[in-house]
């Protein structure tokens, strides 16, 4: 759990949050999560969900391609037109995510770079900083045209009989992230070293012009893990004696349909036991990676992982996600007679039909200890969790993007990619995944900027982590209004949840999300402005403030055992991202806290401080506002839903009273909303909208109480406008 403000935009953009801490101190500087740029003009999110997520500068075909892999403790994320050119011209530094999170200068990513002697060649996208040529920069818009220049150099490389280029755009030898590095502690080997080649065979049987391999030894991982290219249809390395796994990509592309085709190929176990063994992995033996749905649909994304453990435990894994348009294939393979193999495969497909809602398909296989020949996925309706998913605006149409990714108990590690969901929409979202694996999704909503690709700063708003089981429904609204701060709620299939709103006998943690929309499970963020802040916190004990903080929404505080009255005003803005919508939020909080009191902790819950912990009786409501789906209610009577209760966990006591007003004046005059209570905890609000406002927007304030004291007041300007 987290709770965030969005900071600054630009060629890296950092999230910033407000954890759990003491009463003192700024909590506006310390990132959560980061959006790095690769200077192919590609960005990768870190730390806003397990995986990191991909907005790629092209979506098709190798342009919108991309591995992940981890190595000696750095997380690289390399693009498929750059795979060929790393240790010719491109340093791997430059695809170091953990390098890259830090790396920024003003606007600017510095890189070094070195020429074949007496060579001056033009760099697409690179600005030179000194005299010599051997520094210089890249920016957003920079990065993009270098991206464009290097897909079109992978093209002519991978026509039928050419080689990859020694040196990009005529002499150059070297481009590397300009950063002091750590010189990586590689102990030396105190084993016997032979020579081992691979060769490695092209569909058409023919040693691979391109392509690399990724062998390690899985006695011991640490042993032995390297990326080694393939030239001239071999790769070859000095290994020590012991058994190996083997993953090699070769690359085809074809220059008359422009289409490109990804050969994985595969060895289990390899024993080597001597001096100049070969390895032959063949792209003849490869099967398609295919999927079939029930409804006719197109793949945008296929993500496929090899995951390999050793004899020890020790895990190494590579992800390759591929664009639109990319047809893949893998070699099978039996079940390793060391360690273990994991085969995942992971798609995004999407459907128009002439009539009716457009939908996609989000589905995930999961196959352990080996890779089966057949590699065809046939999904049944039976297999089908069903998600009826509306994406609001509060007005005009507003470019986003939209993720959701598969959790699995193997922690696997591969990049979903964010793809365009411009809102309003209306679609139908089908997810398949095995029983074992559960769901995230993500959404960037991105109304400061009119290109969702651009560097615009983005509202997030995420689901938490949710089990969708085959046959099942649900319905999920995504910044549908009114939208306030509120208590972060598990999705349910989290596996584990730091309290929110807890107690300990001598401290108290409130963290509140800047944003909560109608859907119980979304928390979502805001952005910083330029000047000024985005919002302010405080708390106060019987009376006497606490603690008054601005751009955070929470944190832990000491107090003492003794029982009290607590009282908290959260207080947060939207406007600054551009939003016409609940622009301004405000919840007033009131509740009794001693040492030992409230709720009991949820099953599989913990709390930022020692101790016995109990969560606080806070209240919180959620109004469904009957809507359109650009925030709009119509002239007259509208009648809405009130769900007022508790915060998860927390002791529950009975509501005592519900008052909902509107205001079209600003909050100067308000008009009362009839409340029905049918009873068992419901209510029922009765909205009247004037012809006279039509067009303009209306507040809404909302006061609740309880039968032990505690009371909530959320005021929300701009909750809705009139039809």
């Amino acid at each position: 759990m987290r709770t965030a403000l969005l900071a600054s935009a630009g060629l890296i953009g950092a999230l910033v949050f407000a954890p759990a801490q003491s009463a003192t101190g700024s909590v506006a500087d310390q990132p959560s999560a980061t959006m790095v740029r690769l200077i192919t003009g590609d960005r990768v999110l870190l730390g806003s969900t397990q995986e990191p997520l991909l907005l790629p500068a092209d979506r098709h075909g190798v342009a919108g391609s991309m591995r992940l892999t981890q190595q000696r403790g750095h997380l690289y994320a390399v693009p498929a037109v750059a795979a060929p050119y790393i240790g010719r011209s491109l340093d791997l530094s430059l695809f170091d995510l953990t390098a890259l999170a830090t790396a920024e200068r003003n606007g600017r990513l510095p890189v070094r770079v070195s020429y074949v002697a007496g060579a001056r060649p033009v760099v697409p996208g690179l600005t030179l900083t000194d005299r010599n040529g051997k520094t210089g920069y890249f920016t957003t818009a920079s990065a993009r045209a270098f991206g464009r220049a290097l897909v079109a150099q992978w093209e002519s490389d991978h026509r039928p009989g050419h080689r990859v280029t020694a040196a990009l755009f005529g002499g150059v030898t070297d481009i590397g992230l300009d950063v002091p590095e750590t010189p990586a502690k590689v102990a030396g080997p105190n084993y016997p070293q032979v020579t081992l080649n691979i060769k490695v065979l092209d569909p058409d049987g023919k040693p691979a012009a391109n392509g690399d391999v990724q062998l390690v030894n899985v006695d011991d991982r640490d042993r032995f893990n390297v990326d080694l290219r393939i030239v001239d249809g071999v790769a070859r390395a000095s290994v020590p004696l012991g058994n190996y796994s083997a993953l090699a990509e070769v690359d085809v592309e074809n220059g008359a349909t422009h289409s490109f085709m990804a050969y994985q190929l595969t060895a289990a176990d390899y024993r080597v036991a001597g001096d100049r063994q070969t390895l032959t992995l063949d792209a003849r033996n490869a099967v398609p990676v295919a999927i079939r749905t029930p409804r006719p649909a197109t793949a945008t994304t296929t993500t496929t992982v090899w995951a390999r453990n050793d004899s020890r435990g020790g895990r190494v894994s590579s992800s390759e996600l591929y664009g639109e348009g990319a047809r893949v294939y893998v070699t099978p393979t039996s079940k390793p007679k060391i360690g273990q193999l994991h085969w995942l495969t992971v798609w995004t497909l999407s459907g128009a039909p002439g009539r009716g809602l457009s939908y996609t398909y989000d589905a995930t296989f999961e196959q352990a200890n080996g890779i089966a020949a057949n590699q065809t996925n046939r999904i049944a309706n039976a297999q089908v969790a069903r998600v009826d998913s509306r994406y609001y605006t509060d007005g005009p149409s507003r470019p986003a993007v939209f993720s959701r990714s598969p959790d699995y108990p193997y922690p696997y590690r591969f990049l979903s990619e964010l793809l365009p969901a411009t809102s309003p929409l209306h679609r139908i979202e089908y997810v398949v995944s095995p029983p074992n694996a559960s769901w995230e999704g993500f959404l960037l909503d991105t109304p400061a900027d009119t290109d969702p690709m651009g560097i615009g700063i983005p509202a997030e708003v995420d689901d938490g982590v949710r089990s969708l089981p085959a046959g099942s429904t649900h319905r999920v609204d995504w910044l549908r209004g009114p939208i306030s701060p509120g208590a972060p709620t598990p999705g349910g299939a989290e596996s584990g949840w730091t309290c929110p709103t807890c107690r300990t006998a001598r401290s108290l943690t409130v963290d509140l999300a800047p944003v909560t929309d109608t859907t119980a499970t979304h928390n979502g963020y805001v952005g910083l402005p330029s000047g000024g802040h985005a919002a302010r916190f405080r708390l106060y004990r019987d009376g006497k403030l606490m603690h008054d903080e601005y751009d955070a929404t929470g944190g832990t505080f000491t107090v003492p055992t003794a029982s009290a009255t607590y009282r908290m005003i959260d207080h947060v803005l939207r406007g600054q991202d551009s939003f016409l919508g609940s622009t301004s939020s405000t919840v007033d909080v009131t509740f009794r806290s001693a040492a030992g009191s409230g709720g009991t902790l949820p099953r599989g819950w913990s709390c930022e401080s020692p101790g016995k912990c109990t969560v606080l009786p806070i209240l919180q409501a959620r109004i469904p506002l009957p809507t359109n789906l650009t925030g709009q209610l119509p002239v007259g009577r509208s009648v809405t839903a009130v769900n007022v209760d508790h915060v998860p966990g927390a002791t529950h006591s009975a509501i005592r009273s519900v008052v909902l007003q509107t205001s079209f004046d600003g909050g100067k005059t308000w008009r009362k909303a009839r409340i029905l209570a049918p009873g068992g905890g419901k209510f029922w609000a009765v909205l009247e909208n004037p012809r006279a406002q039509v067009g303009n927007w209306a507040t809404l304030r909302l006061v609740v109480t309880d039968a032990a004291g505690g009371k909530l007041v959320e005021t929300v300007s701009n909750a809705y406008s009139v039809k």
